[in-house]
C-alpha cells in the first residue's frame, strides 16, 4: 500500500539548490542582455500594460520585427527581482534557484502520485534535479521562462490529478460519487499561466487528457471535452496575440526550414532531430548555448549514417508505445505510458512538424520533457532488474537499482556543477560553444573581448567566425568597426564593403564606410555611399 512520505522530496530539492548554488556568482549572459538588461518592460519605471502588449523581448507585437514570443509571466517576473534590487545578478540568479528547487518539487510529488511508490518518486525526483540538461534553463536567466511554465504545468496536471482521484467507482467503472467541480476551471487556468509563462505550456492539457484516460476505468467526457475546448481557445488566442502569421527567423536560426532546402532532405533532417533530443537527454555530455547554423549538418542522402540513429529512435519509440498500451489495456501498471506522454507531448511544439521553429536544438526547451525522461529512466532503472536477472532475489535486485540511481546522481552532480561554471560569464560560456557551433561561438566571444580591449584576440576570434562561415555581415561589420577604432582604415573599408555585400540593408555600415573616406580625404565618395544607405 502507497503512503505519502513528504520528506522524501525534500532530497531531491536538497540536491538541485545544491548542485545550482555556484550559479549565484553568474553575471547577465547571452540573451539575458536582450531579454532583461536592454528590455524597458522589464524597467518598473515603465507602463505595466506593456507587459503584456510587448513580446518577450519588449518589441511591440504588432511590430514587423516582433518574435511572437509572448510570455507576460515570466517577464513580470523580471520586473519584479527589478522592482526589488535593480539589475542585481545575484537577485536574478537566486529567484532562478528557488523557482527551479519548487520545480523539483513538484515534480518528486508528481511522480509519487503516479506511481504510487515514493522510492519511484524519490528516484525521479532527484534524476530530474541533477541533470545537466537543465544548465541553461537554470543557469540562464532566460531559461526561467521554462522554469516557471514547468511550475504551473506541473500544478496544471497535480490539480488535474487531484480532481479525478475524487471520483468513486463501482466495480464496472461506473461513477458513484464525484466532487463539486466537475469541470476542471483550475487546470485550465493554471495551464494559461503556464503558456503565458512559455508557449509549450498549453500541452499540460494533453497530458491532463491522457491521464484521464488511463488512470479511470470510465473516463469523463464531460472533463475531456472541456479539455478539448479549452485546449482549443487557448490555441486559438495564441494564434490572434501573433495576428495568426507565424514568428519571423533567419534561416541561420532553422537551416532545414529554408525554401532552397529540398524537401528529402527536410524530411530527413526533422525526423532525426528528435532522436538528436533524445540522445542529449540520455548523455548530456555535449552541450553549447547555441546550436544553430551548421552545427548539426543538414541530412541530404539516404546514405548518411544518422539515417539509422532515426530508424534505430522511431522502432524503440513504437515499442514502447504498443508496449505502454498494452500494459494499459491490460489495466496493469501505466507509468510507462505516462512518462511517454509527459516525454513525447510538451516536445511536440518544438518539432517543426506543425510550424517551423527558430532553432535547430534548444537544451531549454528539453526541461518540461525531461520530466517524462527522468520518470522513464527511474521506472526502467527499479524495473530492469527484476526482469534481466529474474532469478536473483528481489532484495539484490533493489540494491543494484539503488546503486545505479546512486551512479547517475553522482555523475550529474559533477556535470551540472561544471556546465554551470561555463554560464558564469560570456567569455567562459561562449568559449565552450566553439566545438559545437564555431561562427556563432568565436562571432560572440570577439565582440566580448572587443568590449574589453583585448583587440589582438578579439581580431583573431573574428577572424575565425569568418573562416568558417564567410557570409556573416554582422562579424564583418563588427571586425570593420575594430579596424576603424584602431585607425586600420584599409583594412576596414574591405570589412564595410563585406558587410554591404551580405546585407545591403546595413545601413550603419554605409555611415561607417563614408566617414573613413570622408576622414581619408575622399569625401566625394562619402557621400556618394551615404546616399546609397
Amino acid at each position: 500500500m502507497y503512503k505519502k512520505h513528504s520528506f522524501l522530496v525534500i532530497v531531491p530539492v536538497f540536491l538541485s539548490v545544491i548542485v545550482y548554488l555556484n550559479t549565484l556568482r553568474a553575471g547577465f549572459v547571452y540573451d539575458d542582455l536582450k531579454a532583461i538588461l536592454q528590455n524597458e518592460d522589464v524597467h518598473s519605471d515603465s507602463p505595466l500594460s506593456n507587459v503584456f502588449l510587448n513580446d518577450f523581448w519588449g518589441v511591440p507585437l504588432s511590430h514587423s520585427g516582433s518574435h511572437k514570443s509572448y510570455r507576460p509571466f515570466t517577464t513580470l517576473s523580471y520586473r519584479f527581482n527589478h522592482l526589488i534590487s535593480g539589475y542585481s545578478a545575484l537577485y536574478f540568479h537566486f529567484t532562478n534557484v528557488i523557482l527551479y528547487g519548487l520545480s523539483v518539487y513538484l515534480f518528486s510529488q508528481l511522480a509519487c502520485k503516479l506511481t504510487q511508490s515514493n522510492e519511484l518518486g524519490l528516484y525521479a525526483g532527484s534524476l530530474f534535479s541533477v541533470h545537466p540538461i537543465h544548465t541553461e534553463a537554470v543557469a540562464g536567466l532566460v531559461g526561467r521562462a521554462e522554469v516557471l511554465s514547468g511550475i504551473f504545468f506541473l500544478l496544471s496536471i497535480l490539480c488535474y490529478l487531484k480532481e479525478i482521484r475524487s471520483l468513486t467507482l463501482d466495480e464496472n467503472g461506473n461513477i458513484i460519487k464525484a466532487s463539486r467541480g466537475q469541470v476542471p476551471w483550475k487546470t485550465l487556468l493554471l495551464t494559461t499561466v503556464s503558456m503565458l509563462s512559455k508557449e509549450n505550456g498549453i500541452t499540460a492539457l494533453g497530458v491532463c487528457f491522457l491521464l484521464d484516460i488511463v488512470l479511470k476505468k470510465r473516463s469523463s467526457m464531460q472533463r475531456q471535452v472541456f479539455l478539448v475546448i479549452g485546449g482549443g481557445t487557448l490555441l486559438f488566442l495564441r494564434g490572434w496575440v501573433m495576428a495568426f502569421k507565424p514568428p519571423s527567423f533567419s534561416e541561420a536560426d532553422n537551416p532545414a526550414s529554408s525554401p532552397s532546402v529540398d524537401k528529402l532532405s527536410k524530411i530527413l533532417t526533422f525526423s532525426y532531430l528528435p532522436s538528436h533530443n533524445f540522445l542529449l537527454l540520455l548523455c548530456p555530455n555535449t552541450l553549447s548555448f547555441d546550436w544553430s547554423m551548421g552545427s548539426i549538418p543538414l541530412l541530404r542522402h539516404l546514405s548518411d549514417p544518422r539515417n539509422a540513429v532515426t530508424l534505430l529512435f522511431y522502432s524503440i519509440l513504437i515499442k514502447l508505445v504498443f508496449t505502454s498500451l498494452h500494459e494499459v489495456h491490460q489495466r496493469k501498471k501505466c507509468i510507462l505510458f505516462c512518462s511517454l506522454g509527459l516525454m513525447i507531448l510538451p516536445f511536440t511544439p518544438a518539432s517543426n512538424i506543425f510550424f517551423y521553429v527558430g532553432f535547430v536544438v534548444a537544451e531549454r526547451i528539453l526541461f518540461i520533457p525531461s520530466m517524462g525522461y527522468c520518470l522513464f529512466l527511474a521506472y526502467s532503472i527499479r524495473e530492469g532488474p527484476d526482469r534481466i536477472f529474474s532469478e536473483r532475489k528481489a532484495s539484490s535486485n533493489r540494491k543494484l537499482s539503488r546503486f545505479i540511481v546512486a551512479f547517475i546522481i553522482v555523475l550529474g552532480v559533477f556535470k551540472t556543477l561544471h556546465r554551470n561554471e561555463d554560464w558564469i560569464d560570456e567569455e567562459s560560456l561562449y568559449k565552450s560553444g566553439i566545438s559545437i557551433n564555431p561562427p556563432k561561438a568565436f562571432g560572440n566571444l570577439a565582440n566580448v573581448l572587443s568590449r574589453k580591449g583585448r583587440n589582438s584576440e578579439a581580431e583573431h576570434a573574428f577572424k575565425m567566425a569568418l573562416k568558417h562561415r564567410p557570409n556573416m555581415a554582422d562579424v564583418h561589420y563588427n571586425l570593420g568597426v575594430l579596424y576603424q577604432n584602431t585607425q586600420r582604415f584599409n583594412e576596414a573599408i574591405p570589412c564595410y564593403e563585406n558587410a554591404i555585400h551580405y546585407r545591403p540593408k546595413l545601413a550603419q555600415a554605409y555611415l561607417n564606410l563614408g566617414i573613413i573616406h570622408s576622414e581619408t580625404g575622399s569625401k566625394e565618395s562619402a557621400i556618394k555611399i551615404w546616399k546609397l544607405a
